[in-house]
């Protein structure tokens, strides 16, 4: 079986997933394909590279971490920031973690970047000055 990169494996998967193919299709067919390979270890590695891919191709993916559920207004001004802030940026799917030890604010994470705004990380700044 020939190796196939990373890379390219998340470009594939990335180009799918933009082309409107089913997410789980392209999980299950790519998980086979780590099993069969014995690569299972880089499943974290591609999917933060297919999550990179992704943002190339004008979808954005980021997790987001707060105290409670996020109102639909968060979600909406969360979204339009990243649009924003991200040219050619289409579509904004956030995955959301609750977290209740930040306190409040929330946690942004992209593949290339990220935004701490939580009481928590405010609060160990003040500690530490």
């Amino acid at each position: 079986m020939t190796k196939i990169s990373r890379r390219k494996l998340a470009q594939h998967a990335a180009s799918r997933l933009a082309s409107g193919d089913k997410a789980g299709d392209v999980m299950r067919e790519l998980g086979a394909y780590l099993i069969e390979s014995r690569r299972q270890r880089e499943l974290e590695l591609i999917v933060r590279d297919i999550e990179t891919a992704l943002l190339g191709k004008g979808i954005a993916i980021a997790n987001t971490t707060s105290a409670r559920t996020l109102s639909e207004t968060a979600k909406r001004d969360i979204t339009d920031m990243i649009k924003a802030n991200y040219s050619g940026v289409s579509q904004v799917l956030l995955r959301e973690q609750i977290d209740p030890s930040v306190i409040g604010g929330v946690k942004i994470e992209l593949p290339d970047r990220q935004l701490d705004a939580t009481v928590r990380t405010k609060l160990e700044k003040l500690t530490l000055s």
